[in-house]
């Protein structure tokens, strides 16, 4: 009566049609009438979702296994046992849908279990590592670290399980990863707990981003900053509204000022009135 909406008086003695959609409606009988007349089983004993239909017109997913069952007189009545898989199903969907999201999303995502072996691995992260996921997956995540930093990890995630003290998730870190083809490198990790159910194991998403291109520029920059720093030639860096940012050495040779003095004021101080 909750499944379907009607009350049990409204259904007995009706056709069990009323319960389905207008496809299997149909056919209903004839499926009845060839397996009375064939004995060959090709719903009864088998468990399978099939589409419903509550009072309201609503149609929706229903898990069905039929028995079929023999009364002293010799009539033979059928029972189905149901299930209402419509919350089932939605999170089947979303689920698919997230499988999706995540694979296409540009940043490496690493999901693994408690042991640490890895669940998910998307295309970002088989382009920042260099392995497909078929390789990865089901493997422990530890194939990812140099050999000082794999040693320790498995005791670093039972003593998470044993404390709760969280040491590495919902926290940012710089560590050091290694591609398949052996090539160390500097990425930054987020780590977020995603909670199961009552019974489950929580999964662990890491999302990873490669500081490779970062850390040139980074070195890039350090070294210009070195150069002009040190060139003979005054050099003085402004913003688009005229506030010093770069005062080197030879400009503080060429005006007198300390760099100290003039970074942050408007350029005009270095001209006449």
């Amino acid at each position: 009566e909750e499944c379907f909406g009607y009350d049990a008086s409204e259904v007995t003695g009706n056709n069990v049609k009323m319960l389905m959609n207008d496809h299997d409606k149909r056919f209903h009988d004839e499926y009845l009438a060839t397996y009375k007349r064939t004995g060959v089983r090709k719903v009864i004993g088998y468990e399978r979702v099939v589409t419903a239909k509550r009072k309201n017109g609503e149609l929706f997913p229903l898990q069905l296994n039929v028995k079929s069952l023999t009364r002293a007189n010799g009539e033979t009545v059928y029972i189905g046992f149901l299930a209402d898989v419509t919350r089932r199903a939605e999170l089947t969907r979303m689920e698919e849908l997230n499988d999706v999201v995540q694979d296409l999303a540009s940043v490496p995502i690493i999901a693994i279990d408690a042991l640490g072996t890895v669940t998910r691995f998307n295309r970002a992260a088989e382009r920042t590592f260099g392995h497909n996921s078929a390789d990865v997956i089901g493997q422990n995540v530890k194939m990812l670290m140099p050999e000082g930093i794999a040693k320790h990890h498995d005791a670093y995630l039972a003593n998470y399980l044993r404390t709760g003290v969280k040491n590495v998730i919902d926290k940012q870190r710089r560590l050091t990863g290694v591609k398949k083809s052996g090539e160390e490198f500097q990425f930054e990790l987020a780590v977020k707990e995603i909670v199961g159910d009552a019974g489950t194991q929580s999964t662990y998403l890491g999302f990873a981003r490669d500081l490779t291109a970062a850390l040139h520029l980074e070195e890039k920059n350090r070294i210009n900053e070195q150069i002009a720093t040190l060139s003979p030639i005054p050099v003085v860096g402004i913003d688009s509204f005229g506030k010093v940012l770069k005062f080197n050495r030879a400009s503080e040779n060429m005006f007198g000022y300390s760099a100290e003095e003039v970074i942050g004021q408007n350029i005009k101080m270095l001209m006449p009135e």
